[in-house]
């Protein structure tokens, strides 16, 4: 995969979930502890109803200072080519006999890139890997990725 365009990505995604880990923290400098409910959500540890205005304009707040404001923008142009790199990997997976997902359409890999819905060539098999190696459906994690190497390494970005 071409560097410069695999730099971008990652860049991009480093930069929103940094900019996710200064919200928590601005939220907690604020007095407001939150418990993290999924990639990108968080809940306010006993917030009340009536807390509920006084907590969104700390949100706000919050999100305006540390530059969180949603997707960080990463050039369509570079996801489409990321989208055709996931594509050759999961054909490559496939080629070992491994379970794989439909991939998405273009557009709804390049829309839901920056979520927890984000789409890659290893989603169809990877929660149930170990168990597939174990019954020898699956060759060595080591051989998987040697031979179907991720364009990216999801797992360092979060």
């Amino acid at each position: 995969m071409d560097p410069a365009l695999l730099n971008e990505i990652q860049a991009g995604l480093e930069r929103r979930e940094q900019a996710f880990r200064d919200v928590l923290a601005c939220m907690e400098e604020n007095g407001w502890p939150v418990a993290v409910s999924g990639k990108e959500s968080f809940s306010v540890v006993g917030e009340t109803e009536e807390q509920r205005p006084l907590v969104a304009e700390v949100y706000r707040t919050c999100s305006e200072s540390t530059g969180w404001s949603g997707p960080t923008d990463v050039d369509p142009r570079a996801l489409a080519q990321l989208y055709s790199y996931e594509l050759a990997t999961r054909d490559c997976l496939s080629g070992l006999g491994l379970p794989v997902d439909t991939p998405p359409s273009k557009e709804t890999f390049i829309e839901q890139f920056t979520t927890s819905d984000r789409w890659d060539a290893y989603s169809g098999f990877i929660d149930d890997f170990a168990e597939l190696e174990e019954q020898g459906k699956a060759p060595s994690w080591d051989e998987v990725t040697t031979a179907c190497p991720p364009p990216i390494r999801y797992a360092d970005l979060g």
